[in-house]
């Protein structure tokens, strides 16, 4: 079985100085929710072997703060700027092409679309506020087999709670 962990990036700020809604950076609250969640991840053990990540600036520092509390290479984390605006057939078609070999992947992404993919694949609804953490067990042996309603709800994690939802 593998294992897919969906996180939204944290808070950012509502603009950027270059006016770029991709260059948008976090703010200090969305700093501290990373690393609050990243902590929290990283305690459970079972860390991903690959971290994927939109190439939105508050998406990349959100990974960033993620791989240094995973003790996962940063330099290793995968800009992928098709995340950045992307909606199911893309992220199971960018899914379904990573190697077998990972048993657990890291998707660090955008609202609406990656609660809406969490949805897709678990069948079940989670809110997913800045910097949410959904874990879901895959009921796959091969990452090209995800589809639809092929995963279970394992954990919801919330910054405000920092409890599993």
């Amino acid at each position: 079985m593998k294992r897919l962990t969906l996180i939204r990036h944290a808070t950012s700020h509502t603009s950027a100085e270059s006016g770029s809604d991709h260059d948008r950076p976090l703010t200090e609250q969305g700093l501290n929710e990373a690393s609050q969640m990243a902590s929290l991840l990283a305690g459970q053990g079972n860390p991903p072997q690959l971290i994927l990540s939109s190439s939105a600036k508050r998406a990349l520092t959100t990974a960033h703060i993620f791989a240094e509390a995973l003790a996962y290479p940063q330099q290793e984390i995968e800009l992928l700027p098709e995340l950045y605006s992307a909606y199911n057939t893309t992220l199971i078609n960018l899914i379904q092409r990573q190697d077998d070999n990972l048993q657990h992947i890291a998707l660090v992404g955008h609202n609406p679309a990656i609660s809406e993919f969490s949805q897709f694949l678990s069948g079940t609804r989670t809110g997913m506020s800045p910097a949410t953490v959904i874990q879901l067990q895959l009921s796959i042996t091969q990452w090209c087999e995800l589809a639809e309603n092929c995963a279970t709800l394992q954990h919801a994690l919330r910054p405000s709670l920092a409890q599993p939802g």
